[in-house]
């Protein structure tokens, strides 16, 4: 079973017990009546302009609300939770969200070395991998990659396999594969330059994930962090599934040693009914 697959069964179960579910759509990249602004000349340009403030980005914590909405066999539903994260970019990520009445309900972590996802109600299911053991393909649904770059660290590795093109009111980055099928499009408002919705692409040349960020909030050190973040899917039938975060504020911190051991160190898989470790891709269930 891929990745994706695995992926969209765990994250589809654990949203109908109140949980996440990350997943994509195909709406316009504006939505709202937007400025146009001149966008970057080149595309050395506007890699150099959307670094300025990613390397301004220091570790912060936030709290927020998540409402994620859903169908499952042709029923729509709606689930509100409180979400907290801490981040210290470009690779150390926490997500917890609050369900069931246990603050640790959900988790969602990376660091430089490995990733993981957790949930305790009802589902008990431990996912993990080491981000050596993946490949292009395994950028699945449970990937905190996905959220550090919705946060302001995109990578723009390979350049030669990015392209700059413009429709007035983006500067878009296109980056494509050996067959020339993109793999990510990243749509940076060319009167701020702060990136406002990024496109991941599957082998086939479909997307696969969108994130559309909005409500900026300048933080310490002069970055900005997204306030609002969404990423939407449609299911088969046509139906929309959204999982959609809100923050009100971010903060700054300087985690001390025992903190970001706390905080981004992957925990043993302990008390869990069902483990699984992703390896190239393909979900392996782990025995106990």
């Amino acid at each position: 079973m891929k990745f994706l697959q695995f992926s969209f069964k765990i994250v589809l179960i654990a949203v109908y017990i109140s949980a996440v579910v990350f997943f994509i759509g195909c709406a316009p990249p504006v939505e709202k009546k937007m400025l146009s602004c001149p966008g970057a000349g080149s595309l050395d340009e506007s890699i150099q302009r959307l670094k300025a403030n990613s390397q301004n980005i220091v570790s912060f914590r936030g709290n927020g609300k998540c409402q994620s909405v859903f169908y499952d066999d042709g029923r729509r539903y709606r689930e509100n939770f409180s979400v907290k994260i801490w981040a210290e970019p470009p690779s150390d990520l926490r997500l917890q969200g609050d369900i069931f009445f246990d603050p640790k309900g959900i988790v969602l972590g990376s660091n430089s070395e490995e990733f993981w996802f957790s949930i305790k109600p009802r589902l008990s299911t431990y996912v993990w991998g080491v981000w050596s053991e993946q490949d292009t393909a395994s950028a699945g649904l449970i990937n905190p990659a996905t959220l550090l770059e919705a946060f302001g660290a995109p990578k723009i590795t390979d350049r030669h396999k990015w392209k700059l093109s413009n429709d007035k009111v983006f500067d878009i980055l296109t980056k494509t594969n050996d067959k020339g099928k993109p793999v990510k499009k990243i749509y940076i408002y060319c009167c701020d330059y702060l990136i406002r919705r990024i496109e991941y692409y599957g082998k086939d040349g479909k997307i696969t994930l969108i994130a559309k960020l909005d409500e900026y909030i300048k933080a310490d050190n002069n970055f900005f962090l997204p306030g609002l973040i969404e990423m939407v899917t449609f299911d088969r039938k046509g139906n929309e599934n959204s999982f959609k975060m809100s923050f009100d504020d971010f903060k700054a911190v300087e985690f001390t040693d025992r903190q970001k051991r706390a905080l981004f160190a992957r925990p043993e898989p302990r008390g869990f009914n069902n483990v699984y470790r992703i390896i190239k891709g393909d979900a392996v269930e782990q025995t106990k």
